[in-house]
C-alpha cells in the first residue's frame, strides 16, 4: 500500500483528507482519494461518500452477444 506515492510500512497510519491511497485488492490495482473522514464507523454507503475511486471499474463480461 502507498499513501501519496510513499510505501506504508506500518499497520497504523493516519490518513488525511486529500491524500491518495494506492493498493492491490484481489489482484486488482485500486487508487482512491480521501474526501472526508467520518465521525463514526457507520454503514458502507456513508463510508463510500468519504472517498473517490480514481480508477474506473473494469467492465464485466457476462457472455451475452
Amino acid at each position: 500500500m502507498r499513501i501519496d506515492g510513499k510505501p506504508v510500512m506500518s499497520t497504523h497510519v493516519e490518513v488525511k483528507v486529500g491524500q491518495t491511497i494506492a493498493l492491490m485488492k484481489h489482484n486488482r490495482f485500486r487508487a482512491i482519494r480521501v474526501l472526508g473522514i467520518p465521525a463514526r464507523r457507520g454503514p458502507a454507503a456513508e463510508a463510500q461518500a468519504c472517498y473517490e475511486d480514481l480508477i474506473a471499474p473494469e467492465p464485466i463480461d457476462v457472455g451475452y452477444r
